[in-house]
């Protein structure tokens, strides 16, 4: 179960329900509005497994590890945090319920900083480039080679993807086996950076 800090703005609780994230939100769904930080951690042992996101950082406490539940500090500014969480629940560390569990973790733009439960020492995680995602999943043109003839572009090949953060790019090329080998790593990958 995802649950998302009260502080966090109501677009990126959107962002996320557009991207069929299923979360409950504090102060509307669970708990009471305006809840200490404190008396948040009772309610996260009242639920089952749960992973707490928050922009807060008295979030991130090494002693507050906890093998029944996960809390996550989203160390970005408020318009990226969608972004990250998604990406947090890519990552090939964290992508499942089990992974997450007994973990504290700051979210950064650069890497991941995590205490474990038990341990003296935190982990650092860098952001693979496998971790991207296609925003828009159900269109199949979002990672094709297209020939620049259509585009007012004739002798041009264009590798037209998504990159890590669903940003759409074409990177044009002079022959379509060039283009189709960046869709191709693009494919494999899940996103170039």
């Amino acid at each position: 179960m995802l649950v998302l800090d009260e502080n966090l703005p109501d677009g990126q609780q959107q962002l996320l329900r557009k991207a069929r994230i299923r979360f409950r939100v504090i102060g509307s769904e669970v708990g009471s509005s305006g809840t200490q930080d404190e008396n948040l951690l009772p309610l996260l042992h009242r639920l089952a497994r749960p992973t707490f996101f928050s922009l807060d950082r008295d979030f991130y406490r090494p002693v507050w590890a906890n093998p029944n539940y996960c809390l996550v500090w989203l160390d970005v500014t408020d318009d990226r945090a969608a972004e990250f969480i998604r990406r947090f629940l890519h990552h090939p560390l964290f992508d499942t319920q089990a992974k997450r569990m007994g973990i504290v973790v700051r979210v950064h733009t650069g890497a991941m900083l995590a205490w474990e439960f038990g341990k003296r020492v935190p982990n650092s995680f860098a952001w693979p480039r496998q971790c991207g995602y296609t925003l828009n999943r159900s269109n199949r043109n979002a990672r094709r080679s297209r020939s620049g003839r259509s585009l007012g572009r004739p002798g041009k090949w264009i590798a037209d993807y998504r990159d890590g953060a669903g940003v759409r790019h074409g990177r044009e090329f002079f022959t379509r086996r060039e283009s189709s080998y960046v869709t191709g790593q693009v494919i494999y990958l899940g996103g170039v950076s």
